[in-house]
């Protein structure tokens, strides 16, 4: 799964580069086989997750002597018109995900929330009419 998932992404890259909604999903299914790697590795053989280095090792530590420091500030002002159907969205990007939707998200809140802790937040990515946004903007420093 995880290969198919590379090999799609990398054959997406080639056949529709500039093509967003195409090369986002693509994007989504290798971090979702990514996730379920993962997952699976420290399931059945009780190692950790490969695609992180472990602290103090060599290259974990030059990765960060080589790297400034990136504030990012963002804003975002969103409606969410329909909170029943907004929950569909959110419970299908969850198990899209690999992931349970938590039990508690009735609210434009906690399902906002939900998606953010899901994807790492982008809300024009959803494409839902059940989600207006009103205002979005951000610093970098």
């Amino acid at each position: 799964m995880l290969k198919a998932a590379f090999d799609a992404y990398v054959a997406t890259l080639g056949d529709s580069p500039d093509d967003p909604r195409v090369v986002t999903r693509a994007m989504d299914d290798v971090h979702t086989a990514v996730r379920l790697f993962a997952d699976a590795s420290v399931r059945t053989c009780g190692w950790g997750n490969p695609f992180v280095l472990p602290p103090g090792s060599e290259e974990a530590d030059a990765g960060r002597k080589n790297t400034d420091v990136v504030q990012i500030d963002a804003h975002y002002k969103l409606r969410v018109r329909n909170p029943y159907a907004f929950r569909a969205l959110v419970v299908d990007r969850a198990r899209k995900a690999g992931q349970i939707p938590h039990e508690d998200i009735d609210t434009p809140a906690a399902q906002l929330h939900e998606l953010f802790a899901i994807d790492g937040w982008d809300p024009h990515r959803y494409r839902s009419p059940d989600l207006e946004v009103l205002q979005a903007r951000w610093s970098v420093s």
